[in-house]
């Protein structure tokens, strides 16, 4: 009977144990084995809470925090919320430095280039507009250099999709060198498999062939790019292009329904500046 009780009380032992084992034991590891799916689902609101909960917590390693920081940082973006967004952006690099890490440092410059130019983009001074944009162009730049030395082709298209959107949207900005810097995104991106970023490329690419009316160019780009798109974020941008395109074509009518139907979108996933955005397009 006692040997019984014995194994019975070795086996209850090994159960529990193995259940630790796989079960996240603190609050980093719970963060980032949720973070994927929650990131699949778009749940934007949800990966912010736990994130700023995560980073609430005591003991946390640097670069976790700096990783956690980067990925809030994007979160916010999609948000809206520019001033978080900056203020992880510049944590994230700030704790890169000092747990050298430097691809988390490479991610910080081009998140915080994304910051200025977003700030850029809603100034109404015209120097302080340009002095922005200048940043963001700096720190794009800084961050082409730093993910080419370390030889990361991911955090590289990245870093050339940033400077391709500071050079592109800045008021006056060398759409030619923008392009340059999206192409070179899209072909590692296309390398890498990674179709979403592409098709996200792709759309910045299609803004500026509207702009500079090159229609054909930008309707075969936005016809090459739909079957790419796989999240709900990336289908309101292509639809919003998609609305450009058919009102630089003159078609109007089409036009307005693609734009609701992208407002449409927008709103159920509470992608509060694209709402305004689109709003501010279909009032104009």
């Amino acid at each position: 009977m006692r040997r019984r009780h014995l194994i019975t009380l070795v086996l209850a032992t090994a159960t529990v144990a193995t259940w630790f084992a796989i079960r996240p034991s603190n609050p980093t590891a719970k963060y980032f084995s949720e973070f994927e799916t929650l990131k699949s689902n778009e749940e934007w609101h949800e990966i912010a809470q736990i994130g700023e909960e995560t980073l609430d917590a005591q003991s946390l390693l640097p670069q976790d925090e700096a990783h956690i920081d980067a990925q809030l940082a994007s979160t916010y973006f999609y948000l809206g919320d520019y001033s978080a967004a900056g203020q992880h952006a510049r944590n994230c690099s700030d704790k890169a430095a000092a747990s050298n890490e430097p691809r988390l440092v490479a991610r910080g410059l081009y998140l915080l280039s994304a910051q200025s130019r977003a700030l850029g983009d809603r100034a109404t001074d015209p120097d302080f507009k340009a002095q922005y944009f200048e940043e963001a162009k700096e720190l794009a730049h800084q961050a082409i250099t730093l993910s080419d030395e370390i030889g990361d082709p991911c955090l590289l298209a990245k870093a050339y999709f940033n400077a391709g959107a500071a050079h592109g949207d800045a008021p006056g900005g060398d759409h030619v060198l923008a392009a340059d810097f999206y192409a070179k995104a899209i072909a590692l991106h296309h390398q890498l498999g990674q179709r979403d970023d592409l098709a996200r490329t792709a759309i910045r690419l299609g803004k500026l062939l509207i702009i500079d009316q090159h229609l054909d160019d930008a309707a075969q780009l936005i016809a090459e790019t739909e079957p790419l798109i796989t999240r709900g974020r990336t289908q309101v941008h292509f639809l919003y292009l998609k609305a450009q395109l058919l009102q630089a074509q003159g078609k109007t009518p089409q036009s307005v329904q693609t734009a609701l139907l992208a407002l449409e979108q927008a709103l159920e996933l509470q992608m509060a500046r694209d709402v305004e955005r689109i709003q501010a397009w279909l009032n104009a």
